[in-house]
């Protein structure tokens, strides 16, 4: 009976997750963003892969909240529309 009640609740929680849409990633000129993956159980952090242009043999990411609207890496400015 406990089984069933764990197996529900992730199952609820799985369909959750693919309700959540991902945001809109506005990158810098020089950056291209290569994909965006849900993180945790909640699917509230998005982990955002991006390469720079001129080095594209490097692959970086950084985490993206819900709620925030953008990130300053140096003197690149990244914007996050939800």
């Amino acid at each position: 009976m406990v089984y069933k009640k764990i197996i529900g609740g992730l199952v609820a929680a799985k369909a959750l997750r693919s309700l959540q849409k991902p945001p809109t990633i506005i990158p810098p000129s020089g950056f291209s963003v290569l994909n965006i993956e849900q993180k945790g159980l909640t699917g509230r952090k998005w982990r955002v892969h991006y390469i720079k242009d001129d080095q594209a043999n490097l692959k970086r990411f950084f985490d993206v909240q819900k709620g925030s609207s953008g990130r300053i890496s140096g003197s690149d400015r990244w914007k996050f529309k939800w």
